[in-house]
């Protein structure tokens, strides 16, 4: 897979450099081609599953967790958000664009798309309405993953 490629390629040239530094570059440069176009898809959960594995390997890489390690936490105290969570903010944001659009065609199909079941689960999933700005999207968004840490199953 080219992410692994493109971790592999920061953690082997950045020896010596801290741990927030390798993540940041990672960051900047892998998790655009991890998540390249995916808020025009409708992911499934298997499909979920699977990103948010590759996502947190890369943390245990370079904060050199066990494989059999839980990131959940690590992710959290690094004030940052899990994979599904970032999907969905990213998700969210591109429909705020779409919703706010001055394009009558893309108003249009904007209208019908708000009646489909999948445009009411990412709003669901936050707990945001579409009127809701991005900078309330991220907050809720961020406010859910801090609330799924503290959650006693």
């Amino acid at each position: 897979m080219e992410v692994f490629g493109c971790v592999n390629s920061i953690t082997n040239h950045s020896c010596g450099m801290s741990d927030m530094v390798k993540l940041h570059l990672v960051e900047s440069y892998c998790y655009p081609v991890l998540s390249y176009a995916l808020e025009c898809f409708n992911i499934r959960s298997t499909h979920m599953q699977q990103l948010s594995a590759c996502w947190n390997s890369v943390y245990r890489k370079i904060f050199h967790y066990k494989p059999w390690t839980f990131v959940r936490e690590l992710i959290y105290y690094l004030d940052r958000i899990n994979f599904e969570q970032l999907f969905f903010q990213k998700k969210l944001c591109f429909l705020h664009s779409l919703l706010s659009c001055n394009n009558d065609v893309v108003a249009s199909v904007m209208q019908i798309f708000m009646q489909t079941d999948e445009f009411i689960k990412v709003y669901n999933f936050a707990s945001v309405q579409p009127c809701d700005n991005k900078t309330t999207i991220r907050h809720c968004i961020k406010e859910k993953y801090a609330d799924s840490i503290y959650r006693i199953d």
